[in-house]
């Protein structure tokens, strides 16, 4: 997603950089759709799985990874083979022109912005199976289909947030300023909505074994 981002703002020009970048990210939230939604779809085939050749099993825990080897290896040939690396605005000889210094505040907001963003993501796919699983007791096979849903359904909200960057060019109409402490703000929210609070008499708690 990094180097995604990075070449979409090389390659673009400053008019057209946010929607280059809204497309991106589009691309990323489809993916995030389609990933967990294709691995709903493997949950019937259970952790016994489809007996195949050699004492292969296909169970819905490896059926998702090969998967993603698959696509991963067709994405590893189209980016050799069909994937044309231009440059948009940028002089091919060999004169450079002197950058001014980089604003180190404004880098190390950016940075702590997005470890904040990657941090909140990394806490729900390492934590969220185990969570759903001692919260409403699910097996295991109910855990990841549950799980897949809810980050297919995350994936949605981000596509549908990322579009009008895309197609209506928002980015241009707002500040990215806004945007970001805006998106914080729900990152907070999302906490404080999904913290354990403490109901005392009226929640009760039951405790097995």
């Amino acid at each position: 997603g990094v180097l995604l981002r990075a070449y979409a703002s090389t390659a673009s020009t400053s008019a057209d950089r946010s929607r280059a970048i809204g497309c991106v990210a589009t691309g990323i939230a489809v993916g995030l759709v389609i990933g967990p939604g294709l691995q709903a779809l493997f949950t019937p085939l259970g952790e016994d799985g489809v007996h195949l050749l050699f004492g292969w099993s296909l169970t819905m825990y490896k059926a998702p990874a090969l998967l993603a080897a698959i696509i991963n290896i067709c994405g590893i040939l189209l980016m050799y083979f069909a994937f044309d690396e231009k440059y948009a605005g940028l002089k091919e000889d060999n004169q450079s022109t002197p950058l001014p210094p980089a604003d180190l505040i404004a880098v190390a907001i950016c940075i702590i912005t997005r470890f904040t963003q990657l941090s909140v993501s990394t806490n729900i796919e390492t934590l969220g199976s185990a969570y759903s699983m001692l919260m409403f007791d699910l097996s295991a096979p109910e855990a990841v289909s549950v799980n897949s849903i809810s980050q297919a359904v995350q994936g949605i909200a981000a596509a549908l947030i990322l579009l009008p960057f895309l197609f209506l060019d928002i980015g241009k109409r707002l500040k990215q300023r806004t945007v970001n402490i805006a998106c914080i703000l729900g990152f907070l929210a999302f906490h404080l909505i999904t913290y354990p609070w403490d109901f005392g008499k009226y929640v009760t708690v039951h405790q097995e074994g």
